[in-house]
């Protein structure tokens, strides 16, 4: 099986460790997928827009695990589509 973020566990068993935060590292930068503590879901919760939470992961301390696989980065459907995928024209919101 190829590893994946969702199959490589170093981001939770970070987390586990008392990482408050364990972001992915890829070409120096800290970004999705990520495991944050509850401690900062307060902070997550105030994100607006398509920003994403990849200012949160350059303001904090993270556990940065290196992923090269981490270099695509899909925030919309526009995204989805521009790399081969089907996206809904609108998507849902939360």
């Amino acid at each position: 099986m190829k590893r994946t973020a969702a199959s490589d566990p170093t981001r939770r068993n970070a987390w586990l460790a008392g990482a408050p935060v364990a972001g992915s590292r890829f070409s120096g930068v800290v970004g999705a997928p990520a495991v944050f503590d509850r401690s900062r879901w307060d902070a997550l919760s105030r994100l607006e827009g398509d920003q994403g939470a990849g200012r949160l992961l350059r303001a904090e301390s993270v556990a940065a695990i290196d992923w090269e696989g981490g270099a695509i980065d899909v925030d919309t459907a526009d995204d989805v589509r521009a790399l081969g995928g089907q996206a809904p024209a609108e998507l849902p919101s939360c």
